[in-house]
């Protein structure tokens, strides 16, 4: 177990902790009456697939002092899968806020879904090696098939949609604090997707725990766009009434 490790393995359980804690919250910010409900509950949903995964790798990491490479593989095994699905419930989430119809939101859901799966199936099919560790961070290498899967069946078409809303949000005429929750919810899922990119290429050493932070910021980040501090209120001159519920797309419901 090199010292590293357990540094890297508590910045994961801080992923996890704020992940956790954004998804508990707006899955119980509406009522199933309301009809952003579904949206505000799929965003939730995708900060607690990702929750999971890290919580697993931060276990996978911690677990390396048992000396026991199954358990250590099988925290990353569901780490990975939980990471592999994450996209389903954020393409609803986004179709809906440009499009403003359930149909369409789910059809792209259920295709994420879909890929994700077959990128599970291949991960338990191709399997996980471990590599030879560094001070930071045990290495695991992943399989080729398995990597292009995930950059251009998951992290492209996600970032794409993401890229998409920018537009969007600067063209739709809209109240301050809803373009406020829209862009930094795009700054969090762009720094939570780019620097997971990079964690599954293969960086390591201390590159890959400034990657963690990275995606710690990021989830901070989302965790800010709906439930602001006091500090941005003022700097952004937000009203905090405005932050009572989640406001989505105008269409739905507002």
């Amino acid at each position: 177990m090199q010292p590293g490790w357990m540094l890297h393995s508590f910045v994961c359980v801080g992923v996890a902790l704020v992940s956790f804690l954004l998804s508990i919250k707006m899955i119980g910010k509406l009522k199933r009456s309301d009809a952003r409900y579904l949206t505000s509950v799929t965003f939730g949903f995708f900060w607690a697939l990702f929750g999971v995964s890290y919580l697993f790798f931060g276990l996978s990491i911690a677990s390396e002092y048992t000396s026991d490479s199954g358990i250590t593989l099988a925290f990353f095994y569901a780490s990975f899968a939980s990471l592999l699905m994450m996209s389903a419930p954020l393409s609803y989430f986004i179709m809906h806020i440009l499009l403003g119809d359930k149909r369409i939101s789910i059809a792209t859901s259920l295709g994420f879904a879909v890929i994700g799966l077959t990128c599970i199936i291949v991960l338990f099919t191709v399997g996980v090696d471990m590599a030879s560790p560094d001070f930071w961070i045990p290495k695991y290498d992943l399989d080729p098939l398995l990597q292009y899967l995930f950059v251009f069946g998951l992290y492209v078409p996600s970032l794409s949609m993401i890229l998409g809303l920018l537009p969007f949000v600067a063209l739709r005429i809209a109240p301050k604090f809803t373009k406020y929750k829209i862009t930094l919810s795009l700054i969090a899922l762009s720094l939570v997707y780019d620097f997971v990119l990079l964690g599954i290429l293969g960086i390591s050493g201390l590159s890959r725990v400034i990657s963690s932070l990275f995606i710690l910021l990021g989830a901070l980040l989302g965790y800010a766009a709906f439930f602001p501090p006091k500090i941005a209120i003022r700097v952004f001159k937000l009203e905090e009434k405005e932050f009572e519920e989640y406001v989505g797309y105008e269409g739905d419901g507002e």
